[in-house]
Formats: structure tokens, sequence, C-alpha cells
């Protein structure tokens, strides 16, 4: 895995796995929002439970898309939720293989506080968040024949209290919203356990849950990583998602926040009003 300080973005395609998304719109999942005062945001309905797997699997799939092995990532995760089931490499998950590798059995729950470096790697064990696997292709020259390797890394340790919501920007928070699993894997590199940020921005399009063709995993910091998700999802509940049509605001409004009042709202188009802009007999409203 690539350690550069440099900013690494990578282009990504995404594969849910054939999830439908007639279906995740009619799921009703757990608990998953935040409500921290001046805003409330839900994204209760893109957890993956047990009633709207696909394929038996029970995450969501991140792969890169770009043919040389340096950047062959793929991320595995759920939202809110843990993973319903382990991915299939066996390394991700078989904590003696991965110590044979020299690999992190773990996250640092010890460190040192002069250096930072860690005394004491507590294990991680499936049920959690997320994963980063990375598949690599060596050429036998003995049998001439690929192999097929695997190496991955747990970005999460299954905690609960290891999963963290914050604004994506304290000073607007129409803007979106951040959900952030800690905890995985020790990263010696940077001295800090590996860490993976879901950014969910308000945006019109309902559709992106996420589903877009191509994805960008930006690594600001070794060892963090952050994945955009724009869907209207990612708007607060007081911009409201219709029922009648499924748009943002009723299609004829934006979602911004009202600074006066000190919360987001559906400023409407001319012609419309309400607090989604679905009326049209507006009046003096």
């Amino acid at each position: 895995q690539p350690q550069a300080k440099n900013m690494a973005i990578s282009s990504l395609s995404l594969s849910l796995f054939s999830l439908i998304y007639v279906n995740i719109l009619n799921t009703k999942a757990h608990d998953c929002g935040w409500s921290p005062g001046n805003a409330t945001y839900d994204l209760e309905k893109l957890v993956i439970t047990a009633s709207n797997k696909v394929e038996n699997r029970g995450y969501y799939e991140v792969f890169d898309n770009r043919g040389y092995s340096a950047f062959n990532f793929t991320y595995l995760f759920n939202i809110c939720e843990n993973m319903l089931s382990p991915p299939k490499e066996d390394i991700c998950i078989n904590n003696t293989k991965r110590e044979q590798q020299l690999m992190a059995t773990g996250y640092c729950s010890d460190r040192n506080e002069t250096d930072g470096s860690c005394l004491e790697v507590t294990d991680i064990e499936p049920p959690i968040a997320a994963y980063q696997v990375k598949r690599q292709i060596h050429y036998n020259n003995v049998n001439h024949t690929e192999e097929i390797f695997y190496d991955c890394w747990r970005l999460h340790n299954g905690d609960e209290e290891q999963t963290k919501w914050s604004f994506i920007d304290s000073d607007d928070p129409s803007i979106g919203v951040r959900l952030s699993y800690y905890s995985g894997d020790w990263c010696q590199a940077a001295f800090i356990n590996r860490e993976f940020h879901l950014e969910f921005y308000c945006d019109e399009v309902i559709e992106n849950i996420p589903d877009r063709k191509e994805e960008i995993i930006f690594e600001d910091e070794i060892c963090s990583y952050v994945l955009p998700i724009y869907t209207s999802y990612g708007c607060p509940t007081e911009c409201p998602i219709s029922s009648v049509n499924n748009k943002l605001c009723d299609g004829h409004g934006i979602c911004e926040f009202d600074y006066t009042n000190k919360k987001p709202q559906c400023y409407c188009y001319y012609g419309y009003c309400g607090d989604d802009c679905s009326k049209t007999n507006c009046g003096n409203e």
C-alpha cells in the first residue's frame, strides 16, 4: 500500500452487487441518523440489512478501475452498521495468517505518550464496518502462470463507539454530513490506527446511494481514507425529499442554510413556496 504523504487520489468504479434502487428506497433499516441541534440527518435507507442484501453479500463494494497494480484497491463497507458478511479473502479475517505475513492483527490500544509508538495491539475480529483490500498478480516463472495474492487492512474495529458523526462544514450544515470509522489496523508508517470517512454531500441526485460509475478516494493523510458521495440523503431533513417524485425540495428549490434562523431550509424557485417548495398557490408566502 502506498505510504506517500501527498494526497493520493484513486479513480474508482463502484459496484453495489446489483443493489436495486427501488428496493433500498422501500426498505426500513436500522437507526442511522444524527441531530446535533441545528440540523438533522437521516441515512437510514442506505443501511444494508438482512432484508435488502443482494447475492448474499452484506456490504457495498468500491473498487479501483485502473489497470496497474499500485492502486488496485477495493473498499468494502456498510453504512452505520457492521458488514453483514466478511470479505471472501481469508487474509482479512485470519489473524494467524496476518501475523505470518507480518501484517497488523489489530488496532493500537495503548501508545507511548512520548513518541506515539504503539505499546499494545488489540486484535480485530469480525464483524466490522469497513475493509480495504489490495489484489496483486504475480507471474510464476516456474509454472508460467499468474498467481493472485491479496493484502487486506481493516478500517474499523467493529465497536459502535468508534463510529462518529460530524459536519463536513460546521459553518454550513446544508453542505452535508460525515460518517467516520476509527480504530482500524495499526498503521506503523503514520503512527495512527487506520480510518475511513464517508462524506455525504447534499445533492439533488437521490439515485446516487452510491451508484456512480466513477468515484474518488482521497488519502489526504497516510492511512486515513475519504470517500465523497453526492446524494440527496446527505441533505439535512429540514430540506425534505418529496414522497411524490423523490426530488429534493420537490424539484422546485435548493437546500441552503438560513443564517438568520440558524437552520437549513428549502429556498424555493419563483412561483413555488412551502417548507418543501411543493405549493404553487403562494399568496403572500
